[in-house]
């Protein structure tokens, strides 16, 4: 069966909009399970009577987005774990292709869509790993000296590179990964030491480092309303979370570097 784990916080009507969005679709087996990080449990408590919508857990409080995913993740048991956010609208086709896509490229352990942005354009969702100038440069304030049509970022982001194809690549947002539970070889799906940030790298970069590899799936198709606070200042709570798991990712992978981006 497929897991679908989705991690809120305080957004009860954008989970609510999603659960019946995935109704929409078809889908193969699966269990909607959504893990509550609001510190009020705004979200269970909305989601009280609607238990045709799926699992709703959580009370724990704000644990960070890696460990409300490792609460679901470790709970289950099938072989397969879709990491969604709620803010992602699937084309009918989407998940299907997915997984049709990870059973066909059998040396894959985890697998991306293809993103677009609300208005249609193209989401740069698939880039190469950070070395710490890079992350040095995607924030303010040398983001502005280093924009996202210089040569250097464009090359990051892999904006050239053809994304209606299938490619290994090093790393894949965060927003809509789906994973061979085999291809993870810790004792949980993300490191919970991430609180927010960085984690999906981190995943990537394990995954990789387990032997399989990192899939970006163009023929699948989804849109995510992405809001990138991270980039928005440099004292925001986010920013601070953002600079210290970049932090932690770099000691961690210390000294170490892989280079994917090619066609299967």
């Amino acid at each position: 069966m497929l897991t679908i784990g989705v991690v809120a916080y305080n957004n009860a009507d954008e989970i609510i909009a999603f659960a019946e969005h995935l109704r929409t679709l078809p889908l193969p087996e699966h269990e909607l399970r959504i893990w509550d990080n609001s510190e009020d449990e705004s979200v269970l408590r909305a989601l009280a009577d609607r238990e045709e919508l799926g699992r709703f857990e959580g009370g724990e409080g704000n644990l960070g987005f890696g460990a409300g995913h490792n609460r679901i993740y470790d709970s289950s048991d099938g072989p397969l774990y879709l990491v969604s956010n709620a803010d992602v609208t699937y084309t009918p086709e989407c998940i299907p292709t997915l997984i049709e896509c990870l059973e066909r490229e059998e040396h894959a352990g985890l697998v991306a869509p293809r993103l677009l942005n609300e208005d249609g354009s193209l989401q740069l969702s698939c880039r190469t790993f950070y070395t710490p100038f890079l992350a040095a440069v995607r924030r303010p304030p040398l983001r502005w000296l280093y924009p996202d049509d210089h040569r250097l970022i464009r090359a990051h982001l892999m904006a050239d590179a053809d994304h209606t194809q299938t490619l290994s690549v090093d790393w894949v947002l965060g927003a809509v990964l789906l994973v061979r539970r085999a291809a993870v070889c810790r004792p949980s799906l993300f490191d919970p030491r991430y609180f927010l940030y960085f984690e999906d790298v981190d995943l990537c970069r394990h995954v990789a480092d387990s032997g399989s590899d990192v899939c970006y799936c163009g023929e699948a198709v989804a849109t995510h309303a992405h809001r990138r606070s991270s980039a928005r200042g440099l004292f925001g709570r986010s920013s601070r979370w953002h600079a210290a798991s970049m932090m932690r990712y770099f000691w961690k992978h210390r000294g170490r570097r892989r280079i994917a981006s090619h066609r299967f």
